[in-house]
């Protein structure tokens, strides 16, 4: 799925309630980095989904503030995603 994406030229971040270690995790684990865009964990930011504030920083590092609406979020909690 996140290769058809990339090749569409969708641009994909990975927005976790997790710590810093996530992007070595998805690194070990055998995860493509080149088909994501950036990765934003909550305890960088110091804020946890759903509040808005982790997904503004997605976003900005993605180069589409102000482009929410153009935006699709999928998750996998009813209360973090939601």
């Amino acid at each position: 799925a996140f290769a058809s994406l990339r090749s569409a030229g969708v641009k994909v971040a990975v927005i976790s309630n997790w710590d810093t270690r996530l992007p070595k995790l998805l690194r070990d684990c055998g995860f493509d980095e080149s088909l994501i865009d950036t990765v934003v964990v909550s305890a960088e930011q110091m804020s946890d989904k759903p509040d808005r504030k982790i997904f503004d920083v997605a976003l900005e590092r993605l180069g589409l503030v102000g482009s929410a609406h153009l935006c699709a979020h999928v998750g996998d909690s009813s209360v973090n995603d939601v």
